[in-house]
Order: C-alpha cells, then sequence, then structure tokens
C-alpha cells in the first residue's frame, strides 16, 4: 500500500498495537495506495519467473484434478489478471469518515495511467445506501464495478433487503454498470436475471463476509450443499433428509454412484459442492424467473414437509427459498 504505510506498519509493530486511523489517509497517501496497489496488480503477470515453485505447485493441483496433463502446463504464466481493482476500504454508511477516505482513494485512481481499466469496488455495509454510493464513483474509472455488503448473508437478509438489492441491480444494469458481487451465493445467481453480471465465492464457503471477522476465518467446514434447498447442511441432517424425500437427492457424479452425504470424504464435499453449483448455473440461465421462484417456493414446501417427520432439533433452513421468490417477483 505504499512506502508511507508500509513504514507506517514497521513503526506502530513496535509498540502496543498497530493503529491505522482514517486520519491517516491524507490525499498524497491515498495517490501513494492507489498508485501501489494498481501497479501492483498490473505487473503480477510478470513475476512468473520469481514464483515458479508457488506455479508448479498449482500446476500439479490443476493436474491433480482434472487430471490432464497438457490442460495443465498450457496455461501461460505470464498472464496478468482479468480485472485491476481499485484499492477499497468497508464502510458503514455514507456518513462514515471512512467514506471520505474512499472518495481520495477514487480521486487518486483517476490520475493513474489508463484509469478506466480500474474497477472501483464498493463496500458499504447500508444496502439502502448502496445505489448512492455508485452514484459518487467517477465517470473515469471502469464501468465495471464491485461491490461488498458487510454481513450481508443472502439466507438470512430481511426480505426489504434482498427487494433493494434487486432493484440497485436492475438500476445498475439500465445504467450500463456491470456488477460483481464480492461475496454472494445462490440468490446472486438469480440476480443475473435482472443484470448482475457476476458473484464470488469459495467452495463451500464466502458466500458472506463480515469485515471484522476477515483476520479469524480458517477452511471451508465439512457441510452438504442441498442443491433443492440451495444451503448447507450437515452431512447427517442432509443424508436423514434424503432418506425421508428421496428427492432431495442429487444427480452429480459424486452422488449418483450411490454415495449418502454422510459417505462422502471432505474432498468429495467440495467436489458434490462445485458441481451443484455449476447446476444452479446452468438452471438459473435455461429457466425463467417465474418458474424458478415457482420451483424454490415448491422445494420449500417440500422441505416443510420432510421436516415435520425429523427431530425438531435439527437445523434445516427452509424460508429463505420463498423470500428470494417474492423479492425476485417484487
Amino acid at each position: 500500500m505504499g512506502e508511507t504505510i508500509a513504514d507506517h506498519l514497521t513503526k506502530s509493530s513496535a509498540g502496543d498495537g498497530i493503529r491505522f486511523p482514517h486520519s491517516l489517509y491524507t490525499a498524497d497517501i491515498c495517490d501513494e495506495v492507489a498508485e501501489s496497489v494498481v501497479n501492483f496488480q498490473r505487473r503480477y503477470g510478470g513475476r512468473s519467473e520469481q514464483i515458479t515453485d508457488r506455479l508448479d505447485r498449482y500446476r500439479k493441483l490443476l493436474e491433480k484434478a482434472t487430471g490432464d496433463v497438457k490442460q495443465a502446463a498450457s496455461h501461460n504464466d505470464k498472464r496478468g489478471p482479468a480485472y485491476t481493482l481499485c484499492p477499497y476500504f468497508a464502510v458503514r454508511s455514507l456518513s462514515d469518515k471512512w467514506w471520505q477516505v474512499m472518495l481520495r482513494i477514487w480521486n487518486s485512481a483517476e490520475k493513474t495511467d489508463n484509469s478506466a481499466e480500474i474497477s472501483p469496488v464498493v463496500s458499504i455495509t447500508d444496502v439502502f445506501s448502496l445505489q448512492q454510493a455508485f452514484e459518487y464513483v467517477p465517470s473515469a474509472l471502469s464501468p465495471r464495478m464491485f461491490f461488498w455488503i458487510p454481513s450481508f448473508d443472502e439466507r438470512r437478509a430481511p426480505a426489504s433487503h434482498l427487494r433493494q438489492l434487486k432493484q440497485v441491480v436492475e438500476t445498475s444494469s439500465a445504467q450500463n454498470y456491470e456488477l460483481i458481487n464480492l461475496y454472494g451465493g445462490y440468490f446472486s445467481i438469480l440476480l443475473g436475471k435482472f443484470g448482475l453480471t457476476g458473484f464470488n465465492n469459495g467452495l463451500g464457503y464466502s458466500e458472506s463476509r463480515a469485515w471484522p471477522t476477515l483476520g479469524a476465518t480458517g477452511a471451508a467446514p465439512a457441510r452438504y450443499y442441498m442443491r433443492r434447498l440451495h444451503a448447507y447442511l450437515p452431512p447427517a441432517t442432509a443424508t436423514a433428509m434424503i432418506d425421508i424425500d428421496s428427492a432431495f437427492s442429487c444427480s452429480c457424479r459424486i452422488c449418483s454412484n450411490g454415495k449418502r452425504p454422510n459417505d462422502l470424504s471432505y474432498h468429495e464435499l467440495k467436489q458434490h459442492f462445485a458441481l451443484a453449483r455449476a447446476w444452479e448455473i446452468e438452471r438459473s440461465e435455461s429457466c425463467t424467473v417465474q418458474d424458478l421462484c415457482e420451483t424454490m417456493r415448491d422445494d420449500a414446501n417440500r422441505s416443510e414437509v420432510a421436516k415435520s417427520s425429523l427431530p425438531g432439533s435439527l437445523r434445516i433452513p427452509t424460508d429463505h427459498l420463498s423470500q428470494w421468490a417474492d423479492a425476485l417477483e417484487s
């Protein structure tokens, strides 16, 4: 993030703690931060010779995952990143003092070479301020914008928040912005029907993030992704539900060999999730919004029937399905 921030980090680490107040990020410091972060990304593709060991490790993992030696060896090691992201800070609202730092960061990014290739990132906790926040982004930056709503969990978000996010996506798409959600799941896939360009998540985790916990996250827990619920369940709970109603079973190549969720290894659980996510994307692209909403409501009703035959102590989320459908049809 530039020499000044690096120097501050070194000096602070010798004391009682590391503090980076918003007042530290003056206009000059923001110039440093923007230039350093952007240049790091732009030059990353040329670092292949310096990180050969790491690239070899990834190549071997790719070979193991695909079984294709030629595919693993054919990648151009000197490719740069597909997107260049502007540095960003998570803010609570437009009245947050860190919001002023974000405005300085964007102003600094405007002054860099080829600023139109830099994608701004808007991270704001208040979903009702998201659209207004987009309007502050300088037109000199790329119209492909990333956003992150800290603590926004698609399966737990209130219906009003889901409707608001859908409206923001529709409005921004109509204004020719390409929005990409930094943390999302099936609801973000559905928002693709309304103009969302893309979303991100890990294998079985990171569909949402709360900024205070970023430093305490770890590996994904061993969970089974129930396709028709679009939710994670403990493998034993998923097995019990499938035993009650086989309609909740999965036909992916991991599950179709007769293995139940309880029988899957940690690696197989992640493979199943990847295949389930691909199934969700493909299905969303081939079905209408009305059909998708009708299916979610039907699956919610069916899961409620199945739950009635299981111990009440088992947590099986279903309410989000109807909430998603209501939000999409509002």
